[in-house]
């Protein structure tokens, strides 16, 4: 957290991503539920053990991230998630699903469009639209 002020980034979206899960394993002959009991760090931000090398969690981390970033989507652009396509109870249930370390799978963009596909600059044109009519 401190390195985070240091850099001038407070107040930001966070995800505590710790790495090298496969190591600890090895060295401490502990399991991934272990190694999250004793490494936990108390912070208000939400956190998760991987190891990029071997594959581990990483399909949680892709969910944990999507998780996220819908959130923060749906606090800045209330207005806008029913105006591009988006299905708002998919929304819903992917943001209240629990990510777990035992290979949670993500949801395809499809299931959360209803199938549209949405290109970028739509969305982007969408949230200036937003955002001018707010000003």
């Amino acid at each position: 957290n401190r390195t985070l002020k240091q850099v001038g980034v407070v107040n930001k979206p966070t995800i505590y991503v710790f790495n090298k899960v496969d190591v600890l394993m090895k060295q401490k002959g502990l399991d991934l539920q272990e190694i999250e009991r004793q490494y936990s760090l108390d912070v208000e931000y939400p956190q998760i053990f991987i190891s990029a090398t071997e594959g581990i969690n990483i399909d949680a981390l892709k969910k944990l991230i999507l998780k996220e970033v819908v959130k923060q989507y749906k606090e800045k652009y209330p207005h806008l998630v029913p105006r591009i396509g988006l299905d708002t109870k998919a929304l819903e249930q992917l943001s209240n699903q629990e990510v777990s370390s035992d290979n949670a799978t993500v949801e395809e963009p499809s299931d959360i469009t209803n199938g549209k596909t949405t290109k970028q600059e739509d969305i982007q044109s969408q949230i200036n639209q937003y955002e001018n009519e707010k000003s």
